[in-house]
Parts: structure tokens; C-alpha cells; sequence
């Protein structure tokens, strides 16, 4: 199901109308439960190396779930503190079985899509 985004959407960070990336705002790879903003591809390169610069400073660990927010924030000067609010409590680590399962199973799509 595709997301719809208002036909006049603009990029939180840039200001500019382009099509929109949707960006965990916590690394969907390491934590389940996590919510999605929209942000055009240029922009959401730029917060992934910030996240990845941040995690590195941090012994390449997961870093609390309100820190991803406060990037977010800090990156694109946009309040999510009522999203924080709403998550905080479902957002979690994902298990070892279930980081095994996503990569097995993100592992499998890439080979069906390398078939077709």
C-alpha cells in the first residue's frame, strides 16, 4: 500500500518539493515498532550519516531510542516529540532471532528480484 503524501509535500529539511523517501526514525534493521517520515532522498542520505557518525561515536551500538528523535529534530527542525510520546514505549531492539529472520528474509527478496 503505497503512503499518500499532500500533492504540495515538501521536504521537512530542504524545503524543496521532490518525491519523498520514507525514513525510520530509529534504524528499522535494529529496532521493531518504529515509526516512518518522509524526507526526499538527498536529505535522508544526509541524516544516515549522521545517525552512522553518532553510532561509530557509540562503538557501533544501537544508541537510545530518544536520541534517534532528537536527530531528527536537530536535522530537520521539525517537533516529533508527539510521535516520541506515542512510540517510546512499543519502539524496541529487535531480538537476535529476529534480526537473523529480517536478514534471511531481506536476503531471500533480493535473490527473487535478481531472478526475475
Amino acid at each position: 500500500m503505497a503512503r499518500e503524501l499532500p500533492p504540495n509535500w515538501k521536504c521537512p529539511k530542504c524545503g524543496k518539493q521532490k518525491p519523498a523517501t520514507w525514513h525510520h526514525i530509529c534504524p528499522g534493521s535494529l529496532f521493531k515498532f518504529v515509526p516512518q517520515r518522509p524526507l526526499c532522498q538527498g536529505c535522508h542520505s544526509g541524516l544516515h550519516d549522521i545517525i552512522k557518525q553518532k553510532m561509530a561515536a557509540n562503538a557501533n551500538q544501537p544508541l537510545p531510542v530518544k536520541t534517534y528523535f532528537e536527530i531528527w529534530e536537530d536535522y530537520t527542525g521539525q517537533n516529533i516529540e508527539d510521535i516520541y510520546n506515542r512510540y517510546k514505549d512499543k519502539t524496541r531492539l529487535r531480538t537476535r532471532a529476529e534480526m537473523k529472520k529480517k536478514k534471511k528474509k531481506k536476503k531471500n527478496r533480493t535473490k527473487s528480484e535478481s531472478e526475475k
